[in-house]
């Protein structure tokens, strides 16, 4: 992701296998103008030839950080997003370094961006002290209320999520699971 970044954007073509990160707080930090595709099996010539069904690609945040955080015209497509965990009563802060921690979005936080998030699964990410999937601005009303998200917290931004599954994600302290 970085390498494609420090190059001023492109694909980065995901096989399958258990993505973990401990160093950080989030497993991955998406940057702008970088564009992710899971379910490689590591034959394939073209994009269209993936099958994140078959071959998955896990982002594991073992229960301990955020799976992913967005950015600007940043994509992410086929991942599985799973363990994600998001706790804390100061609100979220967007670095490691912030004293609080951070009870928004345990599956993926996307604040002020435009990603496209597709075809993604959404599993078993637990945020506490809010909402299961929600929308703070209320421009997809389709996601819940106000607060907290398990899967995914959406705070004035304005991503594009198509064709995702939302399974067992929850909140403690707040309005709803999935």
């Amino acid at each position: 992701v970085n390498e494609a970044f420090n190059e001023g954007g492109g694909e980065v073509w995901v096989a399958d296998g258990l993505y973990v990160d401990s160093s950080t707080y989030t497993v991955v930090l998406m940057k702008e103008n970088v564009m992710m595709y899971g379910g490689f099996s590591g034959t394939e010539k073209t994009k269209a030839a993936r099958d994140w069904n078959t071959y998955a690609s896990i982002i594991d945040a073992q229960n301990t950080r955020r799976g992913v955080t967005g950015s600007n015209n940043a994509t992410i497509d086929g991942f599985t997003i799973t363990n994600g965990r998001a706790a804390g009563t100061h609100g979220y802060e967007t670095s490691p370094e912030s004293s609080g921690s951070m009870g928004f979005g345990a599956g993926m936080l996307l604040d002020a961006v435009n990603t496209t998030v597709a075809n993604c699964l959404f599993t078993a990410n637990l945020a506490i002290g809010g909402n299961g999937a929600t929308n703070s601005v209320g421009s997809a009303g389709y996601m819940g209320g106000d607060g907290s998200g398990g899967a995914i917290y959406i705070n004035n931004a304005s991503p594009t999520i198509v064709g995702c599954s939302f399974i067992n994600n929850q909140s403690i302290g707040g309005m709803g699971g999935n």
